[in-house]
């Protein structure tokens, strides 16, 4: 393996090289990373020139929406009183209903408002986009590259079959939802981002973090780096540079890791594929849920939302 260049802060001295296999479906193929000793980035040495084959068409974000039954609808009126609350209402019982139950964790006073033109890339097959539809917000579009064609919902959520390049559009809020790390060139998508979002908004990236507890601890058994759908593992101090370069201000980030990083690990790690059998008792998951909340409040956890501002 030889020396390469990181595609975040172009440094190529000292960055180690790893082989890893790809391990959700099994396959245990190998792809050659290798991580940034100035910014951390963990990033795929070449891209395969068949990346559409490692996203079949059952991937679990293509999958079917299912149609929800009475327990879900109930959680989805719970939903709209924490919402609500997350975007500075005075909602007491949304208050009530944030001490029991973390949904939209992610959305806070600010961040956008039931008016607000919505931007979610990478988003699937829109379940997302859905699900905050039947929460009041209305002005909402999704893209996704890798499905197979436009879907268009008869309550007028669109998902365009269409990469963040090809797009032409302003919004009021833009985020991805564990997508960014899929992207193949982030610096020039962040510029694009940018260019589509209004002034005084913000993008919201959640991804996998390669400085993080979990991947010192697991190496390239690290569930997260999922070869080689994965092709940046990013780092605080790689987004940050990235930021930065673009004109955006880092202004708030929360770690959002869960006993996935443990789970998905542990498997790779005794060379069982993500979808093969293998068992963990129930003390065992509440033990990893726990060590994941601990890492998240000691900002070590393996996965985190980053909140871009343009000024």
């Amino acid at each position: 393996m030889g020396n390469f260049k990181c595609q975040i802060c172009n440094n190529e001295i000292d960055n180690r090289n790893y082989l890893i296999r790809e391990m959700m479906f099994g396959l245990r193929e190998q792809f050659t990373y290798f991580q940034c000793a100035q910014c951390g980035c963990l990033q795929i040495a070449e891209i395969p020139n068949d990346l559409l084959k490692y996203y079949p068409t059952d991937y679990y974000s293509f999958s079917d929406i299912k149609p929800k039954g009475i327990f879900e609808v109930f959680k989805d009126l719970i939903k709209i009183q924490i919402i609500k609350f997350r975007l500075g209402k005075k909602n007491p019982l949304g208050y009530i209903c944030t001490l029991f139950f973390n949904n939209y964790y992610w959305i806070f006073k600010g961040l956008c408002t039931y008016d607000s033109k919505i931007l979610d890339i990478g988003c699937g097959n829109g379940e997302r986009l859905l699900g905050l539809y039947k929460l009041g917000f209305k002005k909402l579009k999704g893209l996704d590259p890798f499905i197979l064609q436009d879907i268009h919902y008869e309550n007028g959520v669109i998902v365009l079959k269409k990469d963040i390049s090809d797009l032409d559009e302003k919004f009021d809020f833009i985020m991805l939802h564990h997508s960014f790390e899929h992207i193949q060139v982030p610096k020039m998508t962040l510029q694009k981002i940018y260019n589509c979002l209004n002034p005084k908004s913000y993008v919201l990236i959640r991804i996998p973090i390669a400085s993080s507890y979990a991947f010192r601890k697991y190496g390239i058994n690290w569930v997260q780096i999922d070869a080689p759908r994965h092709l940046f593992l990013h780092t605080s101090s790689s987004i940050e540079i990235l930021a930065k370069e673009i004109g955006f201000k880092l202004v708030k980030t929360i770690y959002d890791s869960n006993s996935f990083q443990f789970t998905g690990s542990e498997r790779y790690e005794n060379n069982v594929g993500l979808f093969e059998p293998y068992y963990f008792s129930k003390k065992q998951i509440k033990l990893f849920s726990k060590e994941a909340l601990h890492l998240n409040n000691i900002n070590d956890g393996d996965s985190a939302c980053f909140y871009l501002y343009k000024e």
